[in-house]
């Protein structure tokens, strides 16, 4: 089955670059002869000032031979509207336009399903408009997204030791579609829920009452209280670094993302980018995206793939209100393919070991010298770091590991982690 995805550049400066370089030779000259380099770049900027293009929607990418672990295929392609997230937000109507056509192209092209990545899956009522209006399915792959990012999210708090059910946990971007899943699915399965929005809003408030979480205003106040974060915003760039207090994780799903900052800044916090997946060792990484990003993709393409690989061209994710449901069969459907949500990364590259080392050595620190405020369990008296129900937490991490062979490469990755990791490194 063949699918599409809708991108667009995360800035004019860098859909500038794509068109200056659509043969690859600027990637190819990149850390060579450095005169040769400059010579390159000054050609094709001069060709392009001397014949300017209109905006138009392009075939960026090719996803061709995928094949997942249970044998199924599909085939996709990539198209990039030519607005920036802040012209789309700026300007919706026009967007919408590019994004009509660049839909109908892929429906000529033979496509059954379209996904809508990053602020194209936000304007236009998530979906609903287009999907009205499309010749093909269409989805925002937000379910799988949500699936992604709390996989994500209990894979980084087992490596890091933190027991969500003691946590006070703040979920930012309410009321959007995926900050209000994720708050849904979170808020049985954590001491305390706080639900952050940028103004009062009839459908915040009855998330609130629905989950029984406390409505805040305010991020750097949710922030003094709560060490565990989710934020899903669609506008970034809306949590500071020194906002957050030691041993905070944050998983941040936006896109622009909404940690501040191009690197992890502190020690003591983590900061993880959330609704990613690693696709099946099966599939091959010669696309330019695929292999770019080492196999690495947002969940939104990954729910279009999915979709794909089932043979499924229905509109799946749409609108502000998921499914939960849906959220997790779409999860199910991806694991029985073979995509991986263990990878942790931060700020688009992959966390290194060192990072979770330090980490974990900070808190220590942290609570030495009683900079670390309690966990809720802790200020009834239990000791930060205890283990409540240790015989389910065994039996959880037992299940997890499938093999002797599964127990084989933990113990190797353990003991590069903690007992010598200079030499590992080295």
């Amino acid at each position: 089955m063949r699918f599409a995805f809708l991108v667009h550049p995360l800035s004019e400066r860098s859909r500038m670059l794509r068109r200056w370089d659509s043969a690859g030779g600027l990637r190819r000259s990149w850390g060579g002869d450095p005169l040769e380099f400059c010579s390159f770049l000054y050609r094709q900027v001069s060709h392009s000032e001397a014949s300017p293009e209109e905006p138009r929607v392009e075939v960026i990418d090719e996803l061709r031979d995928l094949r997942s672990r249970t044998g199924a295929t599909a085939e996709g392609r990539l198209y990039e509207i030519p607005l920036d997230p802040e012209a789309i937000l700026a300007d919706p109507v026009a967007a919408m336009a590019y994004i009509e056509q660049a839909t109908q192209m892929a429906a000529d092209w033979g496509a059954q399903v379209v996904g809508l990545g990053s602020i194209t899956g936000v304007i236009g009522g998530q979906g609903t408009y287009l999907a009205e209006r499309a010749p093909i399915a269409v989805t925002t792959g937000n379910s799988l997204t949500v699936f992604a990012t709390l996989q994500n999210l209990y894979h980084v708090c087992e490596e890091a030791h933190v027991d969500l059910s003691r946590e006070t946990v703040a979920v930012v971007g309410i009321p959007g579609s995926i900050a209000s899943a994720v708050a849904r699915l979170l808020a049985p399965q954590c001491s305390e829920l706080i639900l952050v929005g940028r103004r009062k809003s009839s459908r915040a408030e009855q998330l609130a009452a629905e989950v029984g979480g406390e409505l805040l205003f305010d991020i750097p106040t949710a922030l003094t209280r709560a060490r565990v974060v989710v934020s899903a915003t669609s506008t970034g760039n809306c949590i500071e670094q020194q906002w957050l207090q030691p041993g905070s994780i944050v998983v941040d799903v936006g896109v622009p993302t909404d940690v501040c900052g191009a690197t992890l800044e502190r020690s003591d916090c983590l900061i993880i980018s959330g609704g990613l997946a690693r696709v099946p060792d099966t599939m091959p990484l010669d696309s330019m995206f695929l292999g770019f990003h080492h196999g690495v993709l947002p969940c939104c393409l990954g729910e279009t793939m999915v979709l794909g690989l089932e043979n499924r061209a229905e509109s799946f994710s749409l609108g502000r209100n998921l499914d939960i449901d849906n959220v997790m069969e779409i999860g199910a459907c991806a694991k029985e393919h073979g995509f991986d949500f263990t990878r942790l990364y931060s700020f688009g590259l992959e966390l290194p070991d060192a990072a979770l080392v330090q980490f974990n050595k900070a808190l220590a620190r942290s609570r030495r010298t009683g900079k670390l405020l309690p966990s809720k369990s802790a200020a009834n008296g239990r000791p930060d770091g205890e283990h409540i129900a240790v015989t389910d937490h065994k039996t959880a991490a037992a299940g997890a590991l499938e093999s002797i062979q599964d127990l084989a490469v933990q113990a190797a990755r353990l003991h590069a982690r903690y007992i010598n990791p200079v030499l590992v490194t080295l």
